[in-house]
C-alpha cells in the first residue's frame, strides 16, 4: 500500500484506533502488537512487542500475559472485525483455538486461540515458523467453513482486509455507510 496500514484514516480515525473500538465491544481487556511499542504515540492501551518476529511471536507474547483462558485476536487491517464472530467462534472452542476459514482462506489474525497453546506456539516460533496458517495447523486450532459464520455474518466482511488502495476506497465506503 505505501504506507503504514495502521495510520492510514478509516472515519476519522487510524486503523488500530478503529480495531480497538471494535474489539472494545467484545472485551475491556484490548491490547496492541504495534511492532515497536509507541510506534503509533500514545495509544492508552498495552502494547505488546513482537520482536521483530511478526504477529505470531506477538500473539505468543500475549497469551502467556492474558488473564483469561480465551484471547481475541484482530489484524490492524482488518476494519470490520466483529463481536458477533468473534463470540461464534468462542462457542466453537476445541483444542489450541478456532479460525474462521471465507473463500477457502483461514483467517488466523481474525481467531481466537487458547491461553495455554502459548508455548507449543512459542516452540513453533522460536524454531522459525512465522506462517500463523502453518503454526494453526501444527497446533490443531479448528478452522470453521464459511458456510457456518455465513449466519452470523453473511457478506463475510469480517475478514475483509485493506490491502489495496481500492480495499481502502471500498472499506471507507463501507464506513461511510455505517459499517
Amino acid at each position: 500500500m505505501g504506507q503504514d496500514k495502521a495510520l492510514i484514516d478509516l472515519g476519522g480515525v487510524p486503523a488500530w484506533r478503529r480495531s480497538v473500538e471494535r474489539m472494545s465491544r467484545l472485551t475491556s481487556e484490548v491490547w496492541l502488537a504495534p511492532g515497536t511499542p509507541g510506534r503509533l504515540g500514545p495509544t492508552g492501551l498495552h502494547e505488546i512487542p513482537d520482536e521483530g518476529r511478526g504477529p505470531a511471536d506477538a500473539i505468543v507474547t500475549a497469551l502467556k500475559a492474558c488473564s483469561s483462558a480465551l484471547l481475541a485476536v484482530v489484524a490492524v487491517d482488518m476494519p470490520f472485525a466483529d463481536a458477533a464472530v468473534f463470540r461464534f467462534l468462542a462457542g466453537k472452542d476445541r483444542g489450541a483455538g478456532v479460525i474462521p476459514v471465507w473463500g477457502a482462506q483461514p483467517q488466523p489474525l481474525h481467531g481466537i486461540y487458547r491461553s495455554d497453546s502459548a508455548e507449543p506456539m512459542a516452540a513453533l516460533v522460536e524454531s522459525g515458523q512465522r506462517s500463523l496458517q502453518r503454526i494453526a495447523t501444527e497446533l490443531g486450532v479448528e478452522l470453521v467453513p464459511e458456510e457456518q459464520l455465513s449466519a452470523v455474518d453473511p457478506e463475510g466482511l469480517f475478514c475483509f482486509n485493506v490491502n489495496t488502495p481500492e480495499n481502502l476506497v471500498h472499506a471507507r465506503t463501507l464506513i461511510d455507510r455505517g459499517l
